[in-house]
């Protein structure tokens, strides 16, 4: 069979933050799953303050998107209106059925990378000792027990 692949362009602002995403792949996301990331993520542009007029927006253009392009379509909308990564990968780490071998997995990890060290993660917990996580080189890092989930 031919494995799964997605080529991602991600355009950096004068700061080197990412402010848009562009995906091409080879490969379907579940559509369940694609939803419920939008819908969360959508939601999160609304909580934010995002004019509605923009969101709305995004969403016209997702109903005719393949489903790796509405999550980059999404996540970018909250990158260009200044929402921190670290609440973006914290409302797709909310989804259900996310797993190795989806895109959602990837672009987490991808921007997991750009969120500054020792930065709080929100809303987590260890799963060892219910400390405080933090980010450390992308991944996630108990500050009380060392517990890291990349190992």
């Amino acid at each position: 069979g031919s494995s799964r692949k997605w080529y991602v362009t991600v355009m950096l602002n004068e700061n080197r933050a990412p402010i848009a995403l562009f995906v091409q792949t080879n490969t379907m996301e579940k559509t369940v799953i694609t939803n419920d990331a939008v819908d969360k993520l959508m939601a999160l542009a609304r909580t934010k303050g995002i004019p509605e007029k923009f969101v709305a927006g995004v969403e016209r253009k997702c109903e005719v998107d393949n489903n790796s392009t509405k999550i980059a379509r999404a996540i970018g909308l909250l990158l260009r209106h200044g929402v921190r990564i670290k609440y973006i990968v914290s409302e797709i780490d909310k989804v259900t059925g996310v797993t190795f071998a989806s895109f959602l997995f990837h672009i987490k990890k991808l921007l997991s990378g750009y969120i500054k060290d020792s930065e709080a993660v929100v809303g987590v917990f260890c799963q060892q000792c219910n400390g405080k996580l933090v980010y450390e080189s992308g991944c996630q890092k108990c500050i009380n027990c060392g517990n890291s989930l990349c190992g």
